[in-house]
């Protein structure tokens, strides 16, 4: 199976700097062929026969150990990536406009009446199971739809990544 996490809050305004060489070569500790992308905490640990609890439950640990960081990991498989990309649910012009929030888990709170009131000062959000699209119009930088946002709004911890990224990451994959 290959899997691709997500590292919550790594390299963000100054704080818990992580060089992703770094987390690289401790990962291959445990996961030989793992391989970062860019510096916001995206990992591929491709061909790997344990489950995703294992693996985010091992890589929590490589990072709290080797670098002080106590982070949350978010998994996904790369088909379960490819499935996220293909049911975006907005009409998207510029796919600069699109980003992606993963949640820790699905969350227990009646997502309905939040789907409902989706807009957010011409942006847009739909929750569906443990991911948030988001669409900003204006750009993720000048949104009210942040992490902070949706974790206080649905209870758990969250993550979001750009279209670009979830693209290079399912490229990177499927190039394995």
């Amino acid at each position: 199976m290959d899997y691709i996490l997500f590292l919550r809050a790594v390299n963000v305004a100054g704080k818990n700097k992580l060089k992703m060489q770094d987390l690289k070569l401790a990962l291959q500790s445990e996961f030989l062929d793992a391989q970062t992308y860019i510096q916001s905490g995206n990992i591929l640990i491709p061909n790997c026969d344990l489950t995703k609890t294992q693996v985010t439950s091992i890589v929590e640990k490589i990072v709290l150990k080797n670098f002080d960081i106590d982070t949350t990991a978010i998994i996904k498989t790369t088909k379960e990536l490819q499935g996220i990309m293909d049911t975006i649910p907005f009409q998207i012009t510029e796919t600069k406009q699109l980003y992606f929030c993963f949640l820790e888990k699905m969350s227990t709170q009646d997502t309905t009446i939040l789907n409902a009131v989706n807009q957010h000062h011409g942006d847009n959000f739909i929750v569906q199971n443990d991911m948030v699209y988001i669409q900003c119009l204006n750009g993720y930088g000048k949104t009210k739809l942040t992490n902070h946002f949706f974790e206080k709004k649905l209870e758990t911890s969250a993550t979001t990544r750009n279209y670009n990224t979830i693209s290079k990451l399912i490229e990177m994959a499927s190039k394995r």
